[in-house]
């Protein structure tokens, strides 16, 4: 049977006569006969129908299409247990359902576990060089200087400072910021070192109403209280390097830690997390004069002051679900605190 070798030291490769003995397996080049026992031999496990390869022990690799005589001959000594397995009907049907199930498992809640414990192990320092990083990235990119009125950014921004010291976190220095948004449209978000940034465009939407502002501003803080920028980024890496571990390529894992914090600042939070930033700021409200039925109200407000639906969806397509939102407010207001 024929076969292609491919010499360690050269580009070439040549086409050699195989012939299978007992113990030992036969080529045959235009120059010399090789004859190799089975021990001598590195052989690839069976795939599908791959061809199979032999590394010869001076490094050049004959490359076999398979055959029954040859996965007989070249199987012949493999008594491990995952070549076993692999074999297996039962152990692959088995793997098939098994595979996805801890999957599933992994990413739903190990990797979350994984995210808040590092999260909580992460020094401030970490936090304020990622915060920072993160917005030199967004004003080179995406964001721009806010074009509001200075008198406006005053006035709003020292009510907002007003509404921060009574509810603030000894533990983190928040401060607001403005920016026009352009891509992200209206939209606030977060830093995990407690920077909180208003675009233009919101305020506009809202039309510079501080009860608006004032919900939104503690549903921010939510996430910074429970560090969710954090976690977030933490479990995107830890689910990326997962999957780069499997696929077998960790070219892009470099890549993609200068991406998470883009994929960060737009908070595509999961509904556990929204809905936690949102039980943080119902419990909140009283501190600076709001109830959970203000808070409901202010969605409301939103989805009723936007006449354009692209900007409506833009402002909460990182917050899914929310008719629900709002009834989880109204709710609360009815429960015992």
């Amino acid at each position: 049977m024929c076969a292609t070798l491919f010499k360690v030291d050269s580009a070439m490769c040549s086409v050699v006569d195989v012939s299978l003995h007992e113990r030992y397996l036969q080529i045959d080049t235009d120059e010399e006969v090789q004859l190799y026992e089975h021990q001598q031999l590195t052989v690839s496990p069976r795939l599908g129908r791959l061809d199979r390869e032999v590394l010869l022990p001076s490094g050049d690799k004959l490359v076999i299409k398979q055959q029954a005589a040859i996965n007989e001959w070249l199987d012949c000594h493999i008594h491990s247990r995952v070549d076993k397995l692999e074999r297996n009907p039962i152990a692959i049907f088995s793997s098939l359902l098994l595979v996805p199930l801890m999957l599933f498992i992994v990413f739903k809640f190990i990797v979350p576990m994984i995210g808040q414990a590092v999260a909580l192990a992460t020094p401030h320092a970490f936090a304020e060089y990622a915060s920072k990083h993160t917005l030199n990235v967004l004003d080179y990119g995406v964001l721009a200087p806010s074009t509001l009125p200075n008198s406006i950014q005053t006035e709003l921004g020292r009510h907002l400072h007003t509404q921060l010291q009574r509810v603030e976190n000894p533990d983190v220095t928040y401060q607001v910021l403005f920016r026009q948004g352009n891509a992200l449209g209206p939209n606030a978000f977060a830093l995990p070192d407690g920077t909180i940034i208003f675009t233009d465009e919101l305020i506009k939407l809202v039309d510079q109403e501080t009860r608006l502002l004032d919900a939104i501003l503690l549903h921010e803080l939510g996430h910074v209280a429970h560090q969710h920028s954090l976690r977030y980024m933490a479990e995107v890496l830890s689910t990326t390097l997962l999957l780069e571990y499997i696929l077998g390529d960790m070219g892009g894992v470099i890549e993609l830690f200068f991406g998470v914090s883009h994929t960060v600042i737009q908070n595509q939070y999961s509904q556990a997390l929204e809905t936690e930033a949102d039980n943080f700021a119902l419990s909140n409200l009283h501190k600076i004069g709001l109830d959970s039925n203000d808070f409901a109200d202010a969605f409301e407000a939103l989805a009723s002051i936007s006449k354009d639906e692209g900007e409506l969806e833009n402002l909460l397509s990182t917050h899914p679900r929310l008719k629900e939102r709002i009834a989880n407010a109204r709710t609360y207001s009815k429960s015992p605190q």
